[in-house]
């Protein structure tokens, strides 16, 4: 199992070193491309966000159940 591991670890070096030290690249990127590229960096943004303030609203409910429940319980003391 570990010789598995070790094989995805070498694929994953040669593959990423593959991209960082090659030295001419043909390529050609229009205008639209740039404006999609800039479209997702938007759209994750915003995704995350979302997320985050969903889950922080989660998060912030919950400590005000629970330090309601504390002042509460030391009312009734």
């Amino acid at each position: 199992m570990k010789t598995i591991f070790m094989n995805k670890k070498l694929f994953y070096f040669i593959f990423v070193s593959n991209f960082i030290f090659c030295k001419e690249v043909f390529a050609y990127l229009d205008p639209g491309t740039g404006s999609i590229i800039i479209q997702a960096i938007v759209a994750f943004l915003a995704l995350a966000l979302g997320f985050l303030s969903y889950w922080w609203r989660k998060v912030k409910e919950s400590f005000q159940k629970l330090i309601s429940f504390f002042k509460k319980k030391q009312n009734k003391s």
